[in-house]
């Protein structure tokens, strides 16, 4: 099937983000309207901080369908929507908003699609598992409590800014009960630190980084972690999806971890973004195929 010409019918959703040149969102969703003939365009724009609270205000404006969120305003976005999805409200962030004649809803479809991605990809229940974040930012904020309503048993948060950690630990811990630890970002040698980082990355069951280190075209820095403790079995999850193969992937998979690179949660939080937009169950296997093609 094929979608209708773009006119004056044509229903447009968007990516909001600083930057959006690496973003795979457009031909996965491109390609999932034209397979289902739904008369929609999707569009990436680069939306400096200080533009946000006016690209809001365009989305009534120029009536657009819906939007995604991606870094930096996924938390930002919260004070310009007129409505939370209860997702949205325990995460504190939003990836996906829906219009409907003008009052904007938003939703956080990453925690629910990282889960989905786990089984997926991973074959992993979380139920009963340790996890640890790399990050305190809104993706931290959405997998962590996803996460906690999965059912783990602890979770970890390591970010540069402690301050920040103990804040989504305390968010965490008030509405779900899971213990949740902040772990120390070594500045420099401290040994009680070094220490208590490594007891707790051996013990987790799953290693999450929920930080853009890695990108492509960005710097090559890593999360300061003591990789050569990571084992076999540990679970290595990077929410950067290009390049395929990240660095953080490489280090893990180096002592036969299993590692996966972000591309099933760009999928599945894709979807159902897809299916809030469109009331259309998602053609995921079409989207897959889309996420894909663009690695080639």
């Amino acid at each position: 099937m094929t979608c209708q010409y773009i006119g004056p019918q044509t229903k447009v959703c968007a990516l909001f983000g600083h930057p959006v040149k690496h973003s795979f969102s457009p031909p996965m969703h491109n390609a999932a309207f034209k397979h289902l003939g739904l008369n929609f365009i999707y569009a990436a724009f680069d939306i400096a901080p200080e533009n946000l609270e006016a690209a809001m205000d365009a989305v009534r404006i120029l009536n657009l369908a819906g939007v995604n969120l991606t870094i930096p305003h996924k938390e930002n976005v919260v004070k310009y929507l007129d409505s939370l999805h209860r997702s949205a409200e325990l995460s504190g962030a939003v990836n996906t908003v829906t219009n409907n004649k003008g009052m904007l809803t938003g939703y956080n479809t990453d925690g629910p699609g990282f889960i989905r991605s786990l089984w997926q990809d991973c074959s992993m229940d979380t139920t009963g598992k340790v996890a640890m974040l790399v990050g305190a930012g809104g993706a931290a904020r959405a997998v962590g409590m996803e996460l906690a309503l999965s059912g783990v048993s602890e979770l970890g948060i390591f970010n540069r800014r402690a301050q920040r950690a103990i804040s989504l630990a305390k968010s965490i811990e008030q509405s779900t009960g899971v213990k949740t630890t902040v772990l120390p970002w070594p500045k420099e040698k401290h040994p009680a630190e070094e220490k208590e980082l490594s007891r707790f990355f051996k013990h987790a069951n799953l290693v999450v980084n929920c930080t853009p280190m890695g990108m492509k075209d960005s710097s090559s820095h890593l999360p300061p972690l003591p990789y050569h403790l990571a084992t076999p079995g540990q679970v290595a999850y990077d929410l950067v999806y290009n390049p395929r193969q990240t660095r953080f992937m490489e280090k893990f998979k180096q002592t036969d971890s299993i590692a996966v690179n972000g591309m099933g949660m760009l999928l599945y939080q894709g979807a159902l973004a897809f299916e809030l937009w469109t009331g259309e169950k998602a053609p995921v296997d079409v989207m897959s195929k889309a996420l894909h093609k663009c690695l080639e």
